[in-house]
């Protein structure tokens, strides 16, 4: 677990470095991981 919490720091700090438009990217890839969480809830419901 705390291997995953470093990944994560990590991948934050990339996170702030992109461009605007690996910002964008990144927020859209949030609402499609959001949008899936909430598919698989339903299905398994």
């Amino acid at each position: 677990m705390e291997i995953f919490g470093v990944l994560l720091n990590g991948y934050d700090d990339c996170a702030s470095v992109v461009s605007s438009e690996g910002a964008s990217l990144l927020s859209d890839l949030k609402s499609v991981s959001k949008y899936a969480v909430f598919y698989g809830k339903m299905r398994s419901a």
